[in-house]
């Protein structure tokens, strides 16, 4: 009976580890729209990072933690074009274990990218974002989030014709490891 107490109070135990472990959200994400032009505007996504943790750049280069990744859901009313930029330059450290310099973010990070307006209608953005936060004792969490915006097509001033065909359902945004954003 001894046993079986231990063991129902053992398991219980790695539940409440595990359901906690899972509940881990280090870093939060706001989204917003900045109209630039008559035609054009700014979805930017800022990352308020918890105190401890660290948010890897998209710019981390290979064979190092998982960088973060953009995935813009391609529509046929807006078009995208330029990288993501991300303010402010992240911090680059040494790491030995994997034997590369990484590059990432504390406390705040934000991430802009330029759209053209094409619809004169209302219509959504929707944006996945996945990678990895991990605190300096080595602790890491997965990141997937979707986010999105409505962008109001009526706003902006359109005499524009674009051809946004494309064999894919999404654009991912992806980047060489140099950054010359001056977001």
């Amino acid at each position: 009976m001894n046993l079986r107490r231990f063991f129902l109070a053992f398991f219980s135990f790695i539940l409440i580890i595990s359901a906690n472990a899972q509940l881990v959200n280090p870093v939060k994400w706001d989204i917003r729209s900045n109209k630039i032009s008559d035609t054009e505007a700014n979805i930017v996504l800022t990352a308020t990072i918890d105190n401890g943790w660290h948010l890897y750049s998209q710019y981390n280069p290979a064979g190092a933690s998982l960088p973060l990744t953009f995935t813009i859901k391609k529509t046929n009313n807006f078009s995208t074009f330029g990288k993501v930029a991300e303010y402010p330059k992240p911090t680059e450290k040494f790491e030995e274990l994997f034997n590369v310099t990484e590059k990432f973010f504390s406390n705040t990070a934000t991430f802009t990218q330029r759209i053209k307006v094409i619809s004169k209608n209302k219509f959504t953005v929707d944006i996945n974002l996945s990678g990895q936060a991990c605190k300096d004792d080595g602790v890491c969490v997965p990141l997937d989030e979707d986010l999105s915006i409505d962008i109001d097509g009526s706003k902006y001033n359109l005499e524009i014709t674009a051809d946004t065909s494309t064999s894919s359902d999404s654009l991912a945004l992806t980047s060489d490891t140099d950054n010359n954003s001056d977001s």
